[in-house]
């Protein structure tokens, strides 16, 4: 895998020096400590990956965090950092397993921390757009506060009346235990769109926001790779077209 990450040009200094690493006499060790921290942390991986992904779903974004944050909360509590250094201890020498365990204590707790302070509100912009998109989605009212100002969306102005209205409206039509909004959040605001004019087309703009800037970040790599020294008059509607071929 690493191999194959650095020939495909991903040969950052963090990926070199771990194969510097895995060549060194220790690297039993390392083996054990990265499959089962590998096999332990599988739903951060998969938070990742869908993350990642291209599907819509800014509406999900805050809840799959809380759920990191819970999975964090009980990872980091002394009878599972114990546990997790016994199953360690079966595989490698006692100071090692420990090192190891104790390491891997002090990471997730920093991820915690952080990530507490991210969703206290105001320490990360994201975050807050993240948590206020949630009340799109009728389907999340029920555990929510759903009035207007709670609602803090780019190009949404909380003290227009119309967006008042239309949001009064919307709350009218899904409060009902008997309707049965579609499942599709985004079908729904398109539908939406003829009778909620100005509230409608803002929401769509918010839930097609990425959950993650992986997209963009790769994409300074194909510029990178594209806008190579011999080729630095390039047109920028060229520059375009080749990145869309790449």
């Amino acid at each position: 895998l690493i191999d194959k990450l650095i020939e495909e040009g991903h040969a950052s200094a963090d990926i070199l020096s771990l194969k510097d690493m895995l060549k060194q006499p220790e690297r039993s060790t390392l083996f054990v400590e990265i499959k089962n921290i590998s096999t332990l942390c599988e739903p951060i991986k998969n938070i990742l990956v869908k993350f990642e992904g291209r599907t819509v779903m800014a509406d999900k974004v805050f809840d799959e965090v809380s759920e990191i944050d819970a999975w964090l909360q009980v990872r980091i509590d002394k009878k599972f950092t114990d546990e997790f250094t016994d199953k360690l201890r079966t595989e490698l020498p006692k100071r090692a397993a420990d090192d190891a365990a104790s390491r891997f204590h002090s990471t997730l707790s920093a991820m915690r921390n952080k990530l507490k302070v991210y969703m206290s509100g105001g320490a990360q912009p994201a975050m807050d757009f993240f948590h206020s998109v949630r009340l799109l989605d009728p389907h999340q009212h029920a555990s929510l506060n759903t009035d207007i100002s709670f609602l803090k969306l780019p190009h949404v102005d909380n003290s227009d009346l119309q967006t008042a209205q239309e949001w009064q409206q919307f709350l009218k039509w899904y409060s009902d235990p008997g309707a049965a909004p579609n499942p599709d959040v985004v079908s729904l605001w398109i539908s939406l769109v003829p009778r909620l004019p100005k509230l409608a087309p803002a929401a769509l703009a918010a839930l097609s926001v990425p959950a993650a800037s992986v997209d963009a970040e790769r994409s300074f790599d194909i510029y990178k790779s594209i806008l190579a020294d011999n080729r630095q008059s390039l047109k920028m509607e060229n520059m375009t077209m080749l990145v869309i071929l790449k």
